[in-house]
């Protein structure tokens, strides 16, 4: 069995697996070498006190100093619902493979009726 996410029962309690998924932000305002030295500290609580039954699996996040940083390039606001195809595939190709590195967030828009695509494009940084 590999990692899996901590959900939720119906009844809103937290249901652990036994091989979380923790994300953590190392160095996250006490700085990173407190991070390795914890993880260690984590790994080996879990260990003396369940044995080889539960592990946790440690996901990094990436923020502050380790953040991916990009610059927006275009925010577009495109037509979508009860347009032609030819319309729809145009707009269709904001998500398509690109020769240049970029980050493409798209969604719908208006929330009550989502006739709109709002694309932001963006590039790293630097």
């Amino acid at each position: 069995m590999g990692a899996e996410k901590i959900e939720y029962s119906s009844n809103g309690k937290m249901v652990v697996p036994d091989q979380p998924i923790i994300p953590y932000i190392e160095g996250d305002g006490v700085g990173p070498d407190i991070w390795k030295a914890s993880v260690r500290i984590f790994d080996a609580a879990v260990e003396r006190c369940y044995g080889s039954r539960r592990k946790v699996h440690w996901l990094e996040v990436y923020a502050g100093e380790k953040a991916f940083k990009y610059v927006v390039n275009a925010v577009l606001i495109l037509p979508e619902k009860g347009m032609p195809l030819e319309v729809r595939q145009e707009n269709a190709r904001w998500i398509a493979p690109t020769e240049r590195e970029q980050l493409t967030l798209v969604t719908c828009w208006p929330h009550d009726n989502n006739t709109h695509r709002v694309i932001v494009v963006a590039y790293p940084a630097g």
